[in-house]
């Protein structure tokens, strides 16, 4: 298979991608390695944190081999995965040299993230997270080299173990890691929030955890997502607490001290300041509704296609069946 003529490369960049299309067949088509992976993914998730970090680090040597040959990525892949150990050694490697800085030395961070992550099973169960729930994931490889989602969180999970340590060195370490992650990405996590395993962070920009805010297992936060306070409270208590399995969209704001249920879904763009029930859905401001309803209902005006809600925080349902008059 040839490269298109008149594509605009050299001659020997023309002969290197015919060359790596030659390679590529044979190896089945992106989408079919895309399920194989999930399969896997969820073959793993049954296994215990030694023995599942052992796995993916497996599939990931596997997976870089085959790219061992790339002009571009050859000699990286080498360093940073086939020169590894293990998953948490890879893990170290990849984080310390994005966010190494003067103030930030590679190696040195390089160990202390090892030492902290190896004994951690919340970054293996994110990538699986992110493998199994976002459909754009190629690969192990693309997770744990490219998905800046993941590397921010699993930053934050070094910073918050150096923030548990409680000393005012390791504070300001966590701090700085902090301050670095929001610089390089635009995530701005404090390491005193705590968030659960299985964590998938879409696109991460933009996004803003708050000191006390606290999330569930299995969550999905997309871009722009913010876990704030009012600014009115003060002390231990002035962010929301998530519950498990709660998907927040983009561009949403959970405001203050409430609860979120488990299994709750927030709509993008939505602002949430009071406490939702399990198994919600969050849309605008502050409207609950709930989806066990919503394939009985049609909303008022036609125009917005949303169930309405009344002052009183009821639900004002519309059967399906009934003519919809303009006034």
């Amino acid at each position: 298979r040839r490269v298109p003529e008149g594509a605009g490369f050299s001659s020997s960049v023309v002969r290197s991608l015919e060359a790596r299309t030659t390679r590529a067949e044979g190896k089945g088509a992106p989408g079919e390695m895309m399920e194989d992976t999930r399969e896997f993914v969820k073959q793993v998730l049954e296994e215990p944190q030694g023995i599942r970090d052992e796995l993916i680090f497996k599939r990931l040597n596997d997976e870089a081999r085959v790219l061992g040959e790339s002009e571009l990525m050859g000699e990286a892949l080498h360093e940073v995965i086939l020169s590894a150990t293990s998953l948490a050694e890879v893990l170290a490697d990849v984080i310390s040299r994005r966010l190494a800085s003067n103030m930030l030395p590679r190696l040195r961070l390089k160990q202390i993230c090892f030492e902290l992550l190896r004994d951690d099973e919340k970054p293996g169960l994110d990538v699986c997270a992110t493998l199994i729930r976002d459909p754009a994931t190629l690969s192990f490889l693309h997770c744990v080299l490219f998905v800046k989602g993941f590397h921010a969180m699993t930053t934050h999970r070094v910073a918050a173990k150096l923030w548990a340590a409680g000393s005012m060195e390791s504070k300001h370490e966590a701090l700085c890691l902090q301050h670095r992650a929001s610089e390089l990405w635009g995530v701005d996590v404090h390491p005193a929030a705590a968030v659960g395993h299985g964590l998938l962070v879409d696109h991460a920009t933009g996004i803003v955890i708050g000191e006390t805010a606290r999330l569930g297992n299995d969550c999905t936060i997309l871009h722009g997502v913010t876990l704030g306070g009012t600014g009115k409270e003060r002390g231990k208590n002035r962010h929301p607490k998530i519950g498990d399995r709660v998907v927040i969209g983009a561009g949403a704001t959970v405001l203050g001290n409430i609860h979120v249920g488990d299994d709750v879904t927030i709509g993008a763009m939505a602002v949430v300041t009071k406490p939702v029930p399990d198994r919600m859905t969050v849309v605008g401001l502050n409207r609950i509704l709930d989806p066990r309803h919503l394939r009985d209902a049609v909303q008022k005006r036609k125009e917005t296609w949303w169930a309405e809600v009344d002052s009183s925080g009821a639900y004002d349902y519309f059967d399906v069946n009934e003519p919809i008059h303009d006034d």
